[in-house]
């Protein structure tokens, strides 16, 4: 749910910005992205109207990568990204399906006084999430939840581990 979302004078909803989202919404909102525009079978933003909206249309120019409507596109973890980006690093990352690969989304919220942008916080954040594709990759994930191992939380082990896994698969695959 949206908490709070700013209208102008004409009481229209600002576009894509002021939105106070809780990080479940934005997960939400990032698994229907994933989902095709389903939510619970049903579909609620046509499939055609994502498609459209994760096509280029200019650079951005704070990032130079493209920008479609209202998402920014990018690699991480060798797999396209769409990802939204909020005041402070309010994210929503979607990596459509892939080779058979369903869809992911991560959404993450951190501290909203922080300038994502020009401190490089932003690239803080991208560097976790492709951490947490990677790991998803690789059944990371499962296999830590599931406590065949453990690697204490430890990030940059849990990358190392994904990396070499996943370059193990393509190299004997």
């Amino acid at each position: 749910a949206i908490t709070g979302w700013e209208r102008d004078p004409q009481g229209i909803y600002l576009g894509g910005n002021q939105m106070a989202m809780s990080t479940r919404s934005l997960m939400q909102f990032g698994a229907m992205y994933a989902d095709g525009g389903q939510v619970l079978g049903r579909q609620v933003v046509p499939a055609d109207w994502i498609a459209a909206s994760w096509q280029r249309r200019t650079a951005s120019i704070f990032s130079g990568q493209g920008y479609g409507y209202g998402w920014f596109l990018g690699r991480m973890a060798g797999r396209d990204v769409r990802y939204g980006w909020g005041y402070g690093g309010q994210m929503i990352y979607v990596a459509p399906t892939l080779r058979g690969r369903p869809a992911v989304a991560i959404a993450m919220t951190s501290d909203p006084d922080q300038p994502s942008g020009r401190t490089g916080y932003r690239d803080e954040l991208h560097g976790l999430a492709a951490r947490l594709l990677t790991a998803w990759a690789t059944g990371f994930v499962t296999m830590e939840l599931a406590g065949a191992f453990r690697l204490g939380g430890d990030l940059d082990d849990a990358y190392d581990y994904g990396i070499a896994h996943l370059v193990g698969s393509l190299v004997s695959g």
